[in-house]
């Protein structure tokens, strides 16, 4: 049986997309924060760059575990890749911040 989440996709791509997804959209509730934000402290810094890259994490491991398991219950195990996910998270985060920090400034 094929999971519920893309079942044409193989699993690598299907976690990469949902890590890259889940790092995306964490990444635009770190925009709305620090535009929120009247300043910028060290703490805003430090949750964007470390907190918000683990909940991007978590969140792509439980969509992971809950719709890319088969329909059927079958005793293999979900591939959650768990090393990329954290290296996509992570890196994506940053670079993201990167982009952001260079346009700002060329602006």
């Amino acid at each position: 049986m094929r999971p519920v989440l893309l079942p044409s996709m193989s699993p690598t791509g299907r976690n990469v997309l949902v890590y890259s997804a889940s790092t995306l959209a964490m990444w635009l509730v770190a925009c709305g924060l620090s535009s929120l934000a009247s300043n910028r402290s060290a703490g805003l810094v430090l949750w964007s760059l470390c907190g918000l890259p683990a909940l991007a994490f978590f969140a792509g491991y439980i969509v992971i575990s809950v719709f890319a398991r088969p329909r059927m219950q079958t005793l293999n195990q979900v591939d959650h890749m768990v090393r990329i996910g954290g290296l996509i998270c992570v890196l994506g985060t940053v670079a993201c911040w990167l982009v952001l920090l260079v346009v700002t400034a060329l602006l």
